[in-house]
């Protein structure tokens, strides 16, 4: 049912995702936000099925939890009032990550998917500031992973193996030929881009190749360009004296090195080629400008930008797993 956008545009702005919105903002925000309201036992979704929008917990008490391999279920969080959920599939899709179920009657405010971005193609203010939040939020969710990944390499857990690096950076090899763009768009960072928009981001970067294990970003170096896989592959590896751990593979089509031009912060891993590699490197400044314009090109490039985003996030997930499925043991 619709809510009233008085009333809740109050109680969004109780949320840490909208605080500090203009109240011009949450009252637009609010004018597209649904009731749900849930009893006591009640699911508000589970694990594995579609991201259809996102949930702002207005009163009452929810656990979350996940289930993990061998069917065993584990509380992962409580939330209260003001939580938030479902906010970064919002940008990209997908499936959730864990199941929501309702501690005692709670009453929800839901924004669908549709709706969002409807108002981020019409240019809404709402829609953008909101958009911005997420992916910060993304990046530190993201930050925080690797943390905590980082911390528990000692403890010897098992984890998938990451190629070994050479020590230091080796420059890229040169001429390297360009790709045609009908073979880009068919890999996930193009797909959507189509041959055409494809061809311009070709032109827009420089195609490099990385001998195996080449190390393209050390973890701690602020990073200079956003690559895009286009043959072979390259890890995003955790180091810690003789233990590493790979936290992504970025295959065909999967971007890397890029979280630091997001958000201006170091880069929390190391991005190693696992064997010999070509992909197409897109310089800091250029990767800004079309983060900033507002044309058909760049409305594409950040979606797919943000869709690889959420793939990366996605991406911890199975570490993380095999580190709860041990301390549940």
């Amino acid at each position: 049912m619709a809510a009233d956008a008085g009333r809740l545009a109050a109680a969004l702005g109780q949320a840490p995702l909208f605080a500090g919105m203009a109240e011009e903002d949450l009252r637009d925000f609010a004018s597209v936000f649904r009731m749900v309201e849930l009893e006591a036992g009640e699911a508000l979704f589970r694990q594995a099925t579609p991201v259809d929008g996102l949930h702002v917990l207005l009163s009452g008490e929810a656990r979350v939890t996940r289930r993990l391999p061998g069917e065993r279920e584990v509380e992962i969080a409580r939330l209260g009032p003001g939580a938030v959920m479902g906010e970064i599939p919002l940008l990209g899709s997908g499936t959730r990550s864990a199941t929501v179920q309702a501690d005692s009657p709670c009453s929800l405010a839901f924004l669908r998917r549709e709706d969002f971005h409807a108002r981020m193609r019409l240019g809404r203010p709402s829609a953008l500031l909101l958009r911005r939040r997420i992916v910060e939020m993304a990046c530190a969710r993201i930050r925080a992973d690797h943390a905590s990944l980082a911390a528990s390499i000692d403890g010897g857990a098992a984890h998938p193996r990451a190629a070994a690096a050479t020590p230091g950076p080796v420059p890229p090899e040169p001429e390297v030929a360009k790709p045609s763009a009908v073979y880009a768009a068919r890999l996930p960072f193009f797909r959507s881009l189509g041959p055409d928009l494809a061809a311009a981001l070709l032109d827009r970067g420089e195609i490099v190749q990385f001998a195996p294990r080449t190390v393209i970003l050390e973890e701690g170096e602020m990073a200079s360009h956003l690559h895009i896989t286009l043959n072979g592959a390259v890890e995003d590896v955790l180091r810690r004296g003789p233990q590493s751990l790979r936290v992504r593979f970025a295959g065909p089509g999967r971007a890397f090195g890029y979280l630091g031009l997001l958000d201006g912060r170091p880069a929390t891993a190391s991005s190693v080629a696992r064997e010999r590699s070509v992909a197409l490197a897109v310089e800091a400044r250029e990767f800004g400008a079309l983060l900033r314009d507002a044309d058909d090109f760049s409305r594409s490039f950040t979606a797919a930008v943000e869709s690889d985003l959420m793939e990366m996030l996605r991406s911890t997930a199975a570490p993380k797993a095999q580190l709860a499925t041990a301390g549940a043991r």
